[in-house]
């Protein structure tokens, strides 16, 4: 496939190789003239006159068009152009064995301390927009249910099948509010300091809403935790993070940050974060400026999940919603932001996944370095491998691959005697899923490069169709756009690879 961007700069992408590279205009037009059956030789044979103009770069020899020809000769011989063998391409199927690999691998557990909330935000993935989740009361995690999952945990992490030594193990505090159970957190702190590990070592986190972080951040610094507050602007921009009576809790939650900041500077500004859901109150470039004069720290985006929705109440959920994307349109600070923030805006995100996807020169881990196998089978969609990345226990005990699906998604359980994780039921269920969205896939141009989770995507529905299906037509206007995009930014590449990391 060839495409020129809005410079008039063309390239080739080779799914077989997968690549893309810079070639001359005379060789794009050769390829152009291939797709549509022409001979570019023959049509140059019907000019009277020695030259042919070539459209956005001038008049061309024949002798250049013998040069350019013998170049589309070998990139034809080395099956430059031959067409991806898609059904072997998206073939992969998971077995219990890969998903209990990626448990013994896995660097971050996430527990869920409490259900209960001291705010009552009106976006919030447990109100009442949505039907997607255990019902809430007020519920606190067992401590014999955290620990043993932590002890079920060790037992794996310290097996010779840990592949990832010397690295950390983070623990992450979620909720509702997790400061509502401090208890809990400081048991399961203790506990694991006194844990001898052979390969890792542990570390906290922790995301909260700041109202009670004045009580509690003497405990926070003293363990070494990463802080994520929500806070979405100033307090206009705020005004859905509310307290169940209704009263703004900005004034509360500014409050206890200037205190943090002032009691312990240093440490504010290295392991405090703050994350910000875009809505109708708020901009992209409204938060961008709030954080930018107010606080010298790392700051990112978020939008409210349209998943899980119930129908009854999706015009008032539209109400709320608003799209990053739709935000950042029209703010004149646009480019600012992004070269700021490569990740956690759109185009950003986008640019990340389409560099790892495809320019062929990213690697995932050590062992793809040493992997020359072209052909692997992959996974439809860009869906996580079950706990490759993380395993969340919730406030009932319920083991998930991650916090951000539905509560039908379940992995297995944890009770104050056992863990109990079926990973050959996992993996039907995952490969049954694959299989309703296989045919798709297969008609789907942006199979390598797809970003989305099909657990986000409603993938229970009998009449399912995935809304992130692209053709040819799409996949060339992207690719343009993004090679577009890193020409006229060509500093974004050099930070993008410098911010990624083998672990």
């Amino acid at each position: 496939m060839v495409f020129k961007t809005k410079n008039r700069n063309r390239y080739l992408y080779s799914p077989t190789e997968n690549k893309i590279i810079a070639i001359h205009p005379v060789l794009y037009d050769i390829i152009n003239f291939k797709n549509r059956g022409i001979d570019i030789k023959d049509q140059f044979k019907k000019l009277n006159g020695d030259k042919i103009k070539i459209k956005d770069y001038g008049y061309v020899s024949s002798s250049e068009i013998e040069y350019y020809y013998q170049k589309y000769l070998l990139f034809k011989e080395n099956n430059y152009f031959k067409k991806e063998e898609v059904d072997k391409f998206i073939n992969g199927r998971l077995t219990p064995e890969k998903i209990e690999s990626s448990l013994h691998n896995n660097k971050d557990i996430v527990f869920e301390v409490t259900d209960a909330c001291n705010l009552k935000c009106k976006y919030c993935a447990y109100s009442e927009y949505y039907h997607n989740y255990d019902k809430r009361d007020n519920k606190k995690l067992s401590i014999k249910k955290a620990l043993r999952l932590i002890d079920y945990l060790v037992n794996i992490w310290n097996l010779d099948t840990n592949q990832s030594q010397n690295t950390e193990i983070r623990i992450g505090f979620y909720g509702g509010e997790p400061l509502l159970n401090v208890p809990l957190i400081k048991e399961i702190v203790q506990y694991t300091k006194k844990i001898n590990l052979f390969y890792n070592y542990f570390t906290y986190g922790i995301t909260t809403n700041g109202v009670l972080l004045d009580k509690h951040m003497d405990f926070l610094v003293k363990n070494k935790f990463t802080i994520l507050i929500s806070l979405d602007g100033n307090e206009k921009n705020n005004a859905f993070r509310v307290f169940p009576d209704g009263k703004s809790s900005y004034g509360t939650v500014y409050k206890n940050i200037l205190l943090f900041k002032k009691k312990f500077p240093g440490y504010f500004e290295k392991n405090v974060s703050f994350i910000s859901i875009v809505h109708r109150l708020n901009t992209v470039e409204n938060i961008y400026n709030y954080f930018k004069t107010n606080f010298n720290n790392a700051f990112k985006f978020s939008e409210v999940d349209p998943t899980g929705i119930k129908e009854s109440k999706k015009e008032e959920f539209l109400k709320i919603y608003k799209r990053i994307e739709n935000s950042l349109k029209g703010s004149k600070k646009r480019l600012e932001i992004e070269k700021e923030m490569t990740s956690g805006t759109p185009r950003g995100d986008l640019l990340v996944n389409f560099l790892n996807s495809f320019v062929g020169c990213t690697f995932v881990d050590y062992n793809d370095l040493t992997d020359l196998n072209k052909n692997k089978n992959y996974f439809p969609t860009g869906t996580c491998i079950p706990f490759n990345r993380k395993i969340f226990l919730s406030v009932s005990g319920k083991i998930y691959p991650c916090e951000r699906i539905g509560n039908e998604y379940a992995l297995g359980y944890v009770t104050e005697k056992e863990v109990v994780i079926d990973f050959k039921n996992a993996a039907d269920k995952y490969n049954h899923y694959f299989d309703k969205l296989s045919n798709q896939c297969r008609s789907c141009i942006n199979v390598r490069g797809c970003p989305i989770c099909m657990l986000k995507m409603g993938i229970n529905t009998n009449d399912f169709k995935c809304p992130y299906f692209r053709d040819k037509k799409h996949l060339k206007k992207l690719f343009s756009n993004i090679m577009t995009y890193l020409e006229e930014n060509p500093d974004l590449y050099s930070k993008i690879m410098e911010e990624v990391f083998l672990e």
